[in-house]
């Protein structure tokens, strides 16, 4: 293509063109001196060059291509906007050299040519970009990407004809003395057919790049793969570099070339001919050109240069992954074999393996490593590696079906099979299944106050000494129960009692069966009520309650100190340390150990004293411990975690796992159960209270705005599982929150029935939102560990209420799922190809296969109903020949679905050391970036990572929206946090982006996950003394304001 400097020539129309200024060489402009042009507009050269081609463009929407085809008035009125808007700008431009390089001092040639290649680098840069960008898509095996590829390389040589075709008209209209828009249609036609010549010139080079951009030929399948990577060596820099420079030289040279011939091919179609152009100008078109060619080739050809090192590194990222895939169908056949019966004798199975050649990591790469493992991943990455070291089906069977499933989740995306549920998982299913009938029922009877919903709830004492004396068969004669309740709701309250019962007597029975399959038996007592062990008590007279477990209970006085500490530490008495496990492990002889006779001593006959009074708190207490009883036998092993131990130890013996892997695992078992490194003592109990309390205060001197930021959260969920379910699930989500605002105004006396919703029920089902002053979730997030004073704080106006904005997100999150899973129920006999697979993958990270999906929907006669629990209770057999229960199927898929948005930390998701109570200061508030940077950004990347090319049931379109909607709301959120507080600091994308969780992203992001958070408040409150600004008393009227009214009102308070 011609350049621009070229129609600067034609300019003849100056008014001081025959003015001649040869004589005022002696004027003095002194006169002049105080005149100032430094605000005169600018621009660079490089924005020159957008301008141009934004004018090129335009003129050709408005004058040229209607002479080709009709277009409407809009596109010509558009095309003539931007030209004069665009020639407006240009007229701010000024070039600071010579149209003509030969006419330059030589010391200003090389600055005039640099100046002249930004003038025309837009164009050339999205040449650039086309061809490379579409030549890589076109190679993928994604069909839409490959599309997609094809379409970027057909507006890439396209889109160089606006400019071309303006070039060319110009310097014809230049040439024949006239203006274009006075050309004749002939004058037009020989300069629209010179451009089209021109063009196929132009695109010499960027058809070259985007031909080199294909590389070289790959191996064919993994065998000859394997053979390449065998052999193959990485390339030096310096062969890298000298093959970057060749391109770039090579390029330069057809570049300069294609130039020369355009402007020559220009000039002999114009009224002028050849003499439309000097021998300067053809010299300036080629150094110009070349300096263009040189250095865009260049770039090529370093990414070229780098293809035989991508193919090394990417063969044999996708030999591991291969090698990973062979593994675990091995291990999903080894335990299928298994399943069906007794196995053959050492019966296993041996997955292929191809040879990958192993790099010696560098000193950045452990370090990088180190962080990611240790600092910011999960827990569970250790069985990734684990499996590294997996030589056979058994192995990998015992490390993901078994160890993996016993701790986490399978990450959505990942294409990995989930094998059983986690205990977590598991926990929170028997929480729903034992406790939603009974958090109905003690809502029902529990006495609201006005304005404050269920927080301050209470069942009143004389209907709770009632319940309880009924449960235990006592005489309830001298209860005044009447002066309460009478008639009919005394004969409600009966049959409720009588409902309490059947709950507490169903629980035994199932938590009996469970611990049966571990060889451990559960006695039963008619009438029995546990009452669950009160803590205050307990630490408010320590040495009565060491004095009543050796006296009353018959504890070892030499253990009784040991047992005061694990009550305080929250440990329920059922069940083993990791410590206690191994102690035991190996004794030999027959005798009860000391924690069994521990067990087994009478806790029935502890002093009341130490005993909860209240029957309906002392139940809640019992169904939690239970369920994560339950969960624990039925993961872990009921004696003395036998399964896990059992797996342990074979993957020690056969060198599998290592001996700091093992310590691991029994931390991770001690984390899940809360008891992992707990204090054993009044100083280590002392510190532990003392980072909870600063923990709290920071939380609510900091947080009192989180549920603004959390605005974020439900964009997420058509990332997940689509708009159109997300918009199907919001009449759920509506009447939720109707009920929710009704309830917390008033939600009635006591014995009336609880305004129930589908949402609460959604949730209880999961096992969320049980009882109102328990909120796990957000104490995990906000302070590092369980911390019920948050749930209190974060359900009141001081923090703005997060408690029911996170339960409103897992409504809606969880009924988008549950339309999701129906939506495919209801066609999943008609899905093909990518549809298809993507319900596989779906299904496979959820523990089903396609055969299995079916099953369920036969069972609920094609409705996926959460609440029904006759199709729940519904037992089938999978592929794998696991019998199982509906419920363990439904219910994990649309928990996941719901935790996949509504971000919940727990052991398995987050790196252990934040389970450290000892470091909960530290870990405070870093949670969610770490959460987020597991869970939603991992998942969001895979589906638009164009290399993964894995159906999934939401793919990138749905990702982009998702994203794109999250961070405007979080921009939004910056926004009304910035105007409530008063900041005027302008924001940006990086901004918006911390927002949203992304970790290091954001001015404050690294600053937060580096500093512990209490730092700052503490630094606060001891500073301010010795500052001129605030005091002492003014920080603790902001504490109590935020606290009482909320951060909005302290924000205004300090206005």
């Amino acid at each position: 293509m011609a350049y621009f400097w070229e129609e600067e020539e034609e300019k003849d129309t100056n008014p001081w063109a025959d003015i001649s200024f040869g004589e005022v060489g002696d004027t003095d402009f002194g006169d002049f001196g105080d005149i100032s042009f430094d605000d005169a507009p600018t621009m660079t050269p490089f924005e020159s060059s957008l301008e141009r081609l934004k004018k090129s463009y335009g003129t050709f929407a408005s004058d040229y291509l209607p002479d080709f085809l009709h277009t409407p008035d809009v596109v010509r009125d558009w095309g003539k906007t931007t030209e004069e808007d665009a020639k407006a700008r240009l007229e701010n431009y000024r070039s600071q050299y010579l149209p003509d390089i030969t006419e330059e001092e030589w010391q200003d040639v090389l600055p005039s040519i640099w100046e002249k290649m930004q003038e025309n680098a837009a164009q050339t840069a999205g040449q650039f970009g086309g061809a490379v960008a579409g030549g890589k898509l076109l190679m993928s095996s994604h069909p839409y990407l490959r599309a997609a590829g094809a379409v970027i390389e057909g507006v890439t040589y396209l889109s160089s004809i606006p400019p071309i075709m303006d070039e060319v008209v110009q310097e014809h209209a230049q040439a024949a003395g006239i203006r274009p828009e006075d050309m004749t249609q002939d004058q037009k036609w020989n300069a629209y057919q010179t451009s089209a010549e021109n063009w196929v010139i132009e695109n010499i080079n960027p058809a070259r790049w985007f031909k080199s951009t294909g590389g070289k030929p790959v191996p064919k399948n993994a065998e000859e793969l394997e053979k390449f990577l065998g052999t193959a060596e990485k390339d030096k820099l310096i062969k890298k570099m000298s093959t970057a420079g060749k391109e770039g030289v090579k390029s330069g040279l057809v570049e300069g070339a294609t130039e020369v011939v355009q402007s020559a091919n220009t000039a002999r179609t114009s009224a002028l001919g050849m003499d439309a152009k000097s021998a300067g100008e053809y010299i300036t078109d080629f150094a110009v050109g070349a300096g263009i060619g040189t250095t865009a080739g260049t770039g090529v050809g370093y990414r070229n240069a780098g293809a035989h090192n991508r193919l090394i590194k990417e063969g044999t990222r996708y030999l591991e992954d291969l090698n990973l895939q062979n593994k675990l169908r091995a291990g999903t056949e080894y335990r299928r074999e298994t399943n069906a019966g007794p196995a053959p004798f050492k019966f296993d199975v041996t997955p292929k393996q191809y040879q990958v050649p192993t790099q010696q990591p560098t000193y950045v790469d452990n370090l990088t490593k180190l962080a990611k493992e240790k600092l910011l991943g999960r827990s569970t990455n250790m069985f990734q590696d684990m499996l590294a070291q997996a030589k056979t089906g058994k192995d990998v069977h015992q490390i993901h079906n078994e160890l993996f499933s016993m701790f986490g989740d399978v990450e959505t995306g990942s294409g990995l099979e989930q094998a059983g549920l986690s205990f977590n998982t598991l926990k929170h299913q028997k929480l729903g299944e034992y406790a939603t009938d009974f958090a109905k029922i003690k809502q029902k009877w529990a006495k609201s106050v006005p304005l404050a919903g269920e927080m301050f709830g209470r069942i009143d004492p004389i209907i709770d000494q009632y319940i309880g004396a009924s449960l235990e068969g006592k005489s309830t004669a001298d209860i005044d129960i009447d002066s309460i309740v009478s008639g009919k709701d005394k004969a409600a309250l009966d049959t409720d009692i009588e409902s309490l019962r059947t709950i507490y007597n169903n629980v035994h029975k199932d938590l009996k069966g469970i611990l049966k399959d571990s060889d451990v038996s559960l006695g039963y007592t008619k009438d029995y009520l546990t009452r669950g062990l009160d803590t205050t008590a307990v630490e408010n007279n320590k040495e009565g309650f060491i004095q009543s477990l050796i006296d009353d209970v018959g504890i070892d006085p030499t253990e009784a100190e040991a047992v005061y500490n694990e009550i305080l530490n929250g440990k329920d008495p059922s069940v083993l340390s990791s410590e206690q496990i191994r102690m035991e492990s190996k004794r030999k002889g027959t005798e009860k150990t000391s924690f069994e006779k521990r067990r087994s001593h009478k806790w029935g006959k502890l002093n009341t004293e130490f005993r909860k009074n209240s029957a309906m708190d002392s139940m809640q207490e019992y169904l939690l411990r239970a369920s994560a009883r339950a969960a624990s036998a039925q993961t872990f092993g009921g004696r003395r975690a036998e399964k896990l131990t059992r797996t342990v130890d074979d993957l020690l013996k056969r060198g599998v796992m290592s001996n700091d892997q093992a310590q691991t695992v029994w931390d991770m078992y001690d984390a899940e159960h809360h008891i992992y490194k707990r204090p054993t003592n009044e100083l280590g109990r002392t510190w532990q209270q003392t980072s909870k309390g600063l923990s709290s205060v920071t939380a609510v001197s900091l947080l009192g705005m989180a549920t603004i930021s959390s605005l974020t959260e439900p964009m997420w969920i058509p990332g997940r599982v689509g708009f159109a379910n997300m918009v199907k699930a919001t009449p759920i989500v509506a009447g939720h929150v109707l009920k929710g605002i009704k309830r917390t105004i008033y939600s009635g006396k006591a014995g009336a029935e609880a305004d129930a919703s589908f949402g609460r029920d959604l949730l209880n089902t999961m096992g969320m939102a049980i009882n109102p002053q328990v909120n796990e979730r957000i104490e995990m997030l906000m302070s590092g560990d369980i911390n019920p004073q948050l749930t209190k704080w974060f359900r009141s106006p001081g923090g703005l209420f997060l408690t029911q904005y996170t339960n409103f997100v897992r409504v809606w999150t969880a009924a988008a799922g549950l339309k999701m899973i129906q939506d495919q129920a209801n066609k999943v006999n008609r899905l093909k190809g990518r549809n298809l697979q993507a319900l596989k993958r779906e299904l496979k990270e959820n523990g089903m296969t396609l055969d299995d999906f079916k099953k369920v929907i036969r069972a609920g006669n094609g409705e996926i109903d959460i609440m029904n629990d006759e199709f729940l209770g519904t037992r089938i057999t999978l592929d794998n020949n696991t019998n199982i229960s509906v419920r363990d199927l439904v219910i994990p898929w649309v928990r996941k679905i719901t935790t996949d948005v509504a971000l919940e930390p727990h052991v398995g998701n987050r790196p252990l050391w934040m389970s450290d109570p000892n470091l909960q200061l530290v870990a405070q508030l870093k949670a969610f970036p770490i959460l987020f940077g597991n869970t939603v950004m991992k998942r969001t990347m895979r589906q638009l990572n164009p290399k993964t090319c894995t159906p999934q049931i939401v793919g990138a379109i749905g990702a982009i929206g998702a994203t794109s909607a999250a961070l405007a709301m979080a921009a939004l959120a910056t926004a009304i946090k910035d105007e409530l507080r008063g900041n005027e600091e302008d924001r940006g994308i990086a901004d918006w982006v911390g927002a949203l969780g992304v970790p290091y992203a954001g001015t404050q992001s690294v600053k937060q996950l580096i500093v512990p958070a209490g730092a700052s408040t503490v630094d606060k409150w001891v500073s301010t003394p010795f500052k001129d600004e605030g005091s002492t008393a003014e920080n603790i009227l902001d504490l109590l304001t935020r606290t009482t009214l909320g951060a909005i009102a302290a924000e205004e308070l300090k206005k």
